[in-house]
C-alpha cells in the first residue's frame, strides 16, 4: 500500500474527500483528481472516521496504483507500435517503400492519440467502479 497524507474537506455517508499535496511518487496514476500540479483530490473510504478538517493517512492499494500505470503507459504504447507496424505495412502495400517510415510513425501517434483519448472518456467510469483508496487512521 501506498501512503499518503492529506485534509477531509469534504464528508459523506463513509466517504471522505482528501485534500492532498502531490508528491513524487503520485506522478499521475489516476487515482485522483488533479486541481492543479501541486494539489490533488482523492476519494476515500472513510475507515478513520474523520471528520471535516482532521488530517489523516490515506493508502491507495498497490495494484490499483499498477492498474492505472499500465492503463496509461502500456496500453498507449502497445498501439503505437501496433499503428507503426501498421502503417508501414500498408505504405508497403500501396507501393509507397520509400515513406513507409513516415507513414508507419504518423499511423502509430495517431494511434496513441486516439488510445489516450478513449482511456480519458473511460476515466470518470473507471474511477468510479472501485474504491481507490482508504482513509486508515487521523495523524496529530
Amino acid at each position: 500500500m501506498e501512503n499518503e497524507t492529506g485534509i477531509v474537506i469534504g464528508v459523506n455517508e463513509d466517504t471522505v474527500t482528501v485534500k492532498m499535496k502531490r508528491s513524487s511518487a503520485c506522478s499521475r496514476c489516476g487515482a485522483c483528481a488533479v486541481a492543479n500540479e501541486q494539489e490533488m483530490y482523492i476519494e476515500a473510504q472513510n475507515l478513520a472516521n474523520a471528520k471535516l478538517n482532521d488530517r489523516v493517512k490515506v493508502s491507495i492499494d498497490t495494484k490499483v496504483f499498477f492498474q492505472a500505470l499500465g492503463i496509461l503507459y502500456c496500453i498507449p504504447l502497445i498501439t503505437l507500435l501496433l499503428g507503426i507496424f501498421t502503417g508501414a505495412f500498408v505504405a508497403d502495400l500501396a507501393g509507397l517503400y520509400r515513406y513507409s517510415p513516415l507513414v508507419g510513425f504518423a499511423t502509430g501517434i495517431i494511434f496513441a492519440i486516439i488510445t489516450y483519448q478513449i482511456i480519458k472518456l473511460g476515466e470518470p467510469k473507471r474511477q468510479k467502479a472501485t474504491t481507490k483508496a482508504i482513509a486508515t487512521e487521523i495523524v496529530a
